[in-house]
């Protein structure tokens, strides 16, 4: 390959390089005015969100186990497992 035809090569890989983030910024900017812009923040739904017990109950799940969490919780109810758990913490696990 002669020194123009690899010169010719490089501008060629530019010019496309350029066209593609030309059309990825196009198509970023149509995704912000027509999908994303005019959200609004539910402020309840994010304050249920945080203090929702999915990640407490992640955490009880390595510590007690699956099967022993999950058969707790069918019985007594998420909130009376995880108040109880709070309160009283099994020394071994539960296992």
């Amino acid at each position: 390959m002669s020194f123009t035809a690899g010169v010719r090569v490089l501008v060629s890989v530019g010019f496309l390089l350029l066209e593609s983030i030309d059309r990825l910024h196009a198509a970023m900017e149509r995704l912000r005015v027509r999908c994303v812009s005019g959200i609004v923040l539910n402020e309840d739904v994010c304050r249920k969100y945080a203090a929702a017990r999915i990640p407490q109950i992640v955490a009880y799940k390595e510590t007690y186990g699956y099967a022993y969490l999950s058969k707790r919780i069918k019985t007594e109810g998420l909130e009376a497992v995880t108040e109880d758990l709070q309160r009283n913490p099994l020394p071994h696990g539960g296992r």
